[in-house]
């Protein structure tokens, strides 16, 4: 773990060479001992190997950077990119080959470039040696340079250990030490400074175990920069203070999640970009960002397709037939292929060549050129319900003829699972949807120009009320069953499914369990079910005051009996009768009831009461 140290640099940097060699003395007076163990002695020396190598690190990095320091200026002077990668990776054989290292370079886009070639060099030398030093043992090393318009992008990319999110965000700080490796931080501190110094920028990203990528952005010809200025921003203020920053280029791929749900495909971008598409579309999504992820540019080339984007406010680009459409904080769906292009705008604007295109409109090629037109009007009255077979049928009212239907559990439809359907009809019956909150999009389509999707919800209970249905004819594992696939899906979404199963639960004897699903149905929803049966479950398992608390203000034609066993069981004999009036009086042939009472009138020798409410029960009888 990275720890930050608050302390001046020098005295960090020396304190760490003194313990180093502190260490170093006691394993060589460790070894002069003649009756050490070949084993440990073994082990000693390849401690006291590694400890001298990291000084030798430490002590490199700090001369180095003091002399970066002490430069005036840096000169710039022409060479081939690929000369000092060669050169470094040259010098790097040895700690390659010593950990069995593959190595992959493709340098065939690097070209002349214009900077200081001894601190490139060594800004480069620090990351890659880096990338090998925590490398994994018979690991891999990629190195490639892609050309770009105004420079030249660097990727180095290992196999090793990898950082956390708090690492990597402090990576590049100088006063990080790693608690593990007693590093000075200097290393790629220096090479952070060295590269932002002429007009250059680096990024990482990194998970722990997987590996750690380097983005190196350097412009073709650098700019040259007084390094009294630079000094400044080795002790800790941000180079961007004093330097005209222009690399807000985006050159790293951005992430692209792909998620797959029936005939649907979802691509979600780093920039929050989210779109859809069918399974057997024809598309390509070209997307980057800049170093800081700050910037993004984003195109979809469409060839044979149907896709529906939401830009998140980010500006994208679609190309299709030969048109390009510029987005300006949109959501919209375009339909394409050789012959056809259609584009219907849900939110925001959209601009080809010279048209803007707004909210409810759309853009269609007729006659060999785009024409602007109205969207179909929105669907109305959609009308949702469940038939005696717990099935979802789905209505509405559209003056068109066709049909597109989204399903999704997500409001945003942006998460798989996803539902797409074409339908001529105007009604649908769902008969395989999982249990939980679902959201339903209906739009009417002409000439491949769509209505904005009119969007309602509901709750889908199939397996739930088969559940139900199955506990209340005494199939209690029929019921689990049913329930626990319910249980899979519903999240949050209905108390019900939860409730049921803590009736299961009580019935089968799991008292604990049972309770623990009856507290999730009333943290879902409060309400007089929920808490009456939690009540009851706590009842059950002898938590006589939390159900009491629990009873207070509830409307449940049982709730005076169950107050009534609960102050029986504290041994509160006086409400204990009170609760049991009410009860016998709602309902006078409760037996459990009776039974009660005429145990309360033996413990206070009541004969009168007593033989009257046995008498009673003895009719029931």
């Amino acid at each position: 773990m990275f720890k930050f140290n608050k302390t001046p640099f020098a005295h960090v940097f020396f304190h760490d060479i003194k313990n180093k060699l502190g260490s170093i003395k006691f394993s060589i007076s460790m070894l002069k001992n003649p009756k050490i163990a070949q084993s440990q002695r073994e082990k000693l020396i390849n401690s006291l190997l590694s400890t001298i190598e990291k000084t030798i690190d430490m002590l490199q990095d700090f001369i180095e950077m003091e002399r970066f320091k002490k430069t005036k200026f840096l000169k710039n002077e022409k060479f081939h990119l690929k000369e000092i990668i060669d050169e470094i990776v040259k010098e790097l054989e040895i700690d390659i080959e010593r950990k069995n290292i593959t190595l992959y370079v493709n340098t065939d886009e690097a070209e002349y470039i214009k900077t200081n070639k001894e601190w490139l060099k060594k800004a480069l030398f620090n990351i890659i040696h880096n990338s090998i030093k925590y490398n994994k043992e018979n690991g891999e090393l990629f190195i490639s340079i892609n050309k770009e318009k105004k420079g030249y992008m660097l990727i180095i990319k290992d196999t090793g250990i990898g950082m956390s999110e708090e690492e990597k965000k402090n990576i590049f700080k100088k006063y990080y030490t790693s608690g593990k490796d007693h590093g000075t931080g200097i290393g790629l501190n220096m090479s952070r400074a060295v590269i932002e110094s002429i007009g250059g920028a680096i990024a990482i990203e990194s998970e722990k175990d997987k590996g750690s990528k380097f983005f190196i952005y350097l412009p073709k010809t650098a700019k040259q920069i007084r390094i009294r200025q630079l000094a400044t921003a080795l002790s800790g203020i941000a180079l961007f203070l004093f330097i005209s920053i222009d690399y807000f280029y985006c050159l790293i791929p951005q992430r692209i999640i792909t998620e797959s749900s029936n005939n649907s495909v979802i691509y979600k971008l780093q920039n929050n970009v989210v779109a859809r598409a069918d399974k057997n579309d024809k598309l390509q999504i070209i997307a980057y960002r800049n170093i800081f992820n700050t910037k993004s540019r984003t195109k979809f080339i469409l060839k044979k397709a149907d896709v529906a984007i939401n830009t998140a406010s980010n500006p994208i680009e679609v190309i299709a037939n030969g048109e390009v459409i510029k987005n300006h904080g949109t959501e919209f769906e375009t339909v394409a292929n050789t012959n056809k292009l259609a584009t219907s705008v849900y939110k925001g604007s959209i601009q080809a060549g010279d048209t803007n295109v707004m909210k409810n409109e759309g853009l269609i090629y007729k006659k060999n050129r785009l024409v602007k037109e109205n969207l179909p009007a929105e669907v109305t009255n959609i009308v949702i319900t469940t038939d005696r077979n717990y099935n979802t049928d789905v209505s509405w009212d559209s003056p068109y003829k066709n049909f597109v239907i989204t399903l999704s559990r997500d409001k945003n439809f942006a998460n798989i699972p996803l539902i797409k359907l074409n339908t001529a009809k105007k009604y649908l019956s769902f008969d395989m949807l999982e249990d939980g909150k679902w959201y339903i999009a209906v739009q009417s389509e002409k000439e491949s120009l769509f209505s904005i999707p009119a969007v309602k919800s509901f709750l889908s209970l199939k397996n739930y009320e088969k559940a139900l249905q199955a506990f209340n004819q005494g199939d209690l594992s029929l019921a689990n069953t049913l329930l626990n696939i319910s249980l899979s899906t519903i999240r949050n979404d209905s108390y019900k499914p939860y409730l049921l199963k803590a009736k299961i639960l009580l019935k089968l004897g799991s008292g604990s369990q049972a309770l623990d699903y009856a507290k999730k149905a009333y943290e879902i929803s409060k309400n007089d079910q929920t808490k009456y049966e939690l009540a009851l479950i706590y009842y059950k398992n002898a938590y006589y005051n939390k159900s009491i608390n629990l009873l207070k203000n509830i409307k449940n034609k049982d709730v005076s009996k169950l107050l009534a066993f609960n102050y029986y069981k504290l041994g509160d004999y006086k409400n204990a009768k009170k609760y049991l009036y009410k009860t016998l009086e709602a309902d006078p042939k409760n037996i459990e009831a009776l039974k009660y009472m005429i145990n309360i009138q033996e413990k206070e020798h009541n004969k009168f009461l007593l033989q009257y409410f046995k008498e009673q029960l003895k009719e029931l009888k």
